[in-house]
């Protein structure tokens, strides 16, 4: 977020990325979750697929902090077996390793699972994975997600349990 901000004001070197870096996350932390809001039907979805015996967790590249307090902030912390960060290791996604390290946590095959995302970085995530990836059409890219070639695109979460199931069972 910060490398793209600088880049369009023509300031992008790594001098100015450290000095401002940490008075983003500052400011991120501040308001993280003001307006911040969990797509509809998503923990409906969740709950079904722990229901189903599936364990759920969270792979981000917010910084590990960040996303707890968001995850507590919107009180849906506890229904998430592990939440690995940008920076719980010593990489981060599209690198598979965080990926593997939350499925770990979750005590799950490190093969037999999916990602859920929004973006071409889960999308590639996946794939560096070896696993299939779920992608959202309502997320910030919208539409885009198609072009990436997921194994699956959700329209509404309320398909979830049934996508999972599909993919899982090849």
């Amino acid at each position: 977020m910060l490398r793209a901000g600088l880049a369009r004001v023509d300031q992008l070197d790594e001098a100015t990325i450290d000095r401002y870096y940490p008075v983003l996350l500052e400011a991120y932390g501040a308001a993280i979750s003001t307006h911040t809001r969990l797509y509809p039907g998503a923990m409906d979805a969740i709950e079904a697929l722990k229901s189903q015996g599936h364990a759920i967790g969270i792979c981000t590249n917010k910084p590990e902090g960040l996303a707890e307090q968001l995850m507590r902030d919107l009180g849906v912390r506890d229904a998430f077996g592990s939440l690995v960060g940008a920076d719980t290791r010593a990489v981060r996604k599209p690198d598979p390793e965080p990926l593997f390290e939350a499925t770990r946590r979750l005590g799950v095959d490190p093969r037999a699972f999916l990602l859920v995302g929004d973006s071409d970085t889960d999308r590639n995530t996946a794939r560096a994975a070896g696993v299939p990836s779920v992608l959202v059409t309502f997320g910030p890219s919208g539409e885009d997600m198609a072009a990436l070639e997921p194994e699956a695109l959700l329209e509404d979460y309320a398909a979830l349990p049934s996508v999972v199931a599909a993919l899982l069972s090849r």
